[in-house]
């Protein structure tokens, strides 16, 4: 029997909502799950989302009301969302992170039990604070992207241990693999003699200063080569300036490219990647860089990503030590063999544990059990 998922996402963009979609498309695909969205806002890839199920986007995303016009919006989100679940009677709602939590005095009153997908660390809370009761209430059952989140939950948040259940991070491998496999619009390795990389939007938490100090440390154990330092994600351009000079580069030697609708070709050329954040559950760069044979380097204590990359896919270093992050580095970009093996390990790890099937599975089986 099919089970029917209301699933609610915080927007319609890249990064968690995009893996929250994959592990949804394939259930829909796979393993007998109908799903419609509700999505606090949109975005541009809330087509994506349409092709597996029906969409409805929130006029009030915050479900907070401090006038007349929010408290029209309120009401109207109110009555869509209950027509709706009159119409198609779902069994369960798949809250995809805390920002999920936002839309309780909507979601709330219907009255499903609900599972929550937690990817978040610190950052995001102070965004939910003022739903803290609904979030340590409403849910059912909580699922924990890694281990870090599992203990942030139970440790500092005080959810009782019993209701969180680890369910690893996972990417769509097969999607990632044909995506990288496009020509890339421009050739990064061109005159350089190896490429290292770094990515993400929310810059300050993914510590591209960090990043910046490593690549200097980088360059000077390694004054031979000629080595080129790739961001992806978008930054504003007056931030990239201060950046910039605050590290003191100049020349093209570090490159920010900006948002790439599909930057695994760019990821396909680099050497190694860096995972500089100062905060982050389980990156999905993590995972892509891995299936993508390229090593990674990241921090202790700042997350889920020593889980993944551990000693055999790369390499994890005290925070926020950038010389030790540049010696490993340079380790790899001196020796092929090393890389390679690495890059083989890392590949295996993701489609044995880190896999969207894998994780659907998990999912499904924590939805069903929670709308018996």
């Amino acid at each position: 029997m099919s089970l029917k998922v209301l699933a609610v996402v915080h927007e319609a963009y890249p990064g968690a909502p995009s893996a929250a979609l994959d592990v949804c498309r394939f259930m829909s695909v796979r393993l007998k799950a109908e799903f419609k969205f509700i999505l606090l806002r949109g975005g541009p890839i809330k087509d994506d989302f349409e092709s597996v199920g029906e969409v409805l986007v929130l006029r009030n995303a915050s479900s907070r009301v401090t006038g007349l016009r929010s408290g029209l919006a309120f009401l109207r989100d109110r009555l869509a969302v209950a027509g709706l679940c009159a119409r198609w009677r779902p069994s369960v709602l798949y809250l995809s992170s805390i920002l999920s939590v936002l839309a309780s005095p909507v979601l709330r009153p219907l009255g499903l039990p609900a599972v929550l997908h937690v990817y978040e660390l610190d950052a995001y809370y102070p965004l939910v604070e003022r739903r803290m009761n609904a979030f340590k209430s409403w849910p059912k059952l909580y699922l924990a992207t890694s281990e870090a989140v599992c203990r942030h939950l139970t440790e500092k948040i005080g959810v009782e241990p019993s209701k969180v259940a680890l369910a690893y991070g996972a990417i769509d491998a097969e999607r990632v693999l044909r995506l990288a496999g496009e020509t890339p619009a421009e050739n990064l390795r061109a005159g350089w003699d190896a490429l290292v990389g770094g990515a993400g939007r929310d810059w300050r938490r993914k510590g591209v200063d960090l990043w910046l100090k490593a690549a200097a440390a980088i360059r000077a154990r390694m004054p031979g080569k000629k080595i080129r330092f790739v961001w992806i994600g978008e930054i504003p351009e007056e931030d990239r300036a201060r950046l910039l000079a605050e590290a003191g580069e100049t020349g093209d030697s570090v490159r920010f490219l900006g948002f790439l609708a599909n930057p695994y070709p760019f990821y396909a050329q680099f050497d190694v990647f860096l995972m500089t954040s100062r905060e982050d559950p389980l990156p999905l760069v993590v995972m892509e860089s891995l299936l993508l044979e390229k090593p990674v380097l990241c921090f202790e204590g700042r997350g889920g990503s020593p889980e993944v990359v551990r000693s055999d896919a790369g390499a994890s270093v005290p925070f926020p030590d950038t010389e030790r992050m540049a010696g490993e580095a340079a380790r790899f970009l001196s020796d092929a063999a090393a890389r390679t093996a690495a890059g083989k390990t890392g590949r295996r790890r993701v489609l044995e544990t880190h896999e969207a099937a894998v994780l659907a599975k998990t999912v499904r089986s924590a939805l069903e059990g929670a709308a018996r």
